[in-house]
């Protein structure tokens, strides 16, 4: 039943296209441009936004990705801002600081928990249909602020598992 309901939109947007219209990932790190990677060869989407806050970096992952496009189904790759996220089906959130060596977990979580009450009021107004996938660590807490500052409901905000994360923040 859950699943029903999660993927219902989805598969209707799908069902107009063969594809999804548009995708999202915020943040171009190594996870961020594995989940592009996957959904280009993949043909997931018309569209995919990639945004980060190294607009260098973000450039340049762009540029790679373009220069791929030919060897695959078109789908349209643009570097961007949130704003340009906006009518998303799927939003990808793999971005957040990295843990700096000797750092703590509880740490890692205050520095990544400032940046999500920035980001998701943001991502959220302009993509208030989306379902969220979020994979930033530690992914059980930034999962739960997600669904908290979201407001959306619990169907929409995905964790990409819990179970590793969970055993770290332990130790």
């Amino acid at each position: 039943m859950l699943k029903q309901q999660l993927f219902a939109n989805l598969r209707t947007a799908k069902q107009q296209s063969g594809r999804l219209h548009k995708g999202a990932i915020i943040g171009v790190g190594q996870v961020g441009m594995a989940c592009a990677y996957a959904m280009l060869i993949q043909n997931t989407f018309d569209e995919l936004v990639l945004t980060d806050v190294n607009q260098l970096k973000l450039e340049g992952e762009v540029m790679d990705l373009m220069h791929g496009i030919p060897f695959v189904e078109p789908t349209q790759v643009k570097a961007g801002t949130i704003k340009d996220c906006q009518g998303a089906d799927i939003v990808v959130i793999t971005a957040g600081a990295k843990q700096r060596p000797g750092e703590t977990r509880l740490d890692l979580v205050q520095r990544n928990a400032q940046i999500f009450q920035q980001l998701i009021p943001e991502l959220v107004q302009s993509c208030p249909d989306a379902v969220y996938l979020v994979v930033s660590n530690p992914v059980d807490i930034t999962t739960y602020l997600t669904l908290k500052l979201s407001g959306l409901p619990p169907a929409r905000v995905i964790g990409s598992g819990t179970l590793l994360d969970t055993a770290r923040f332990r130790t």
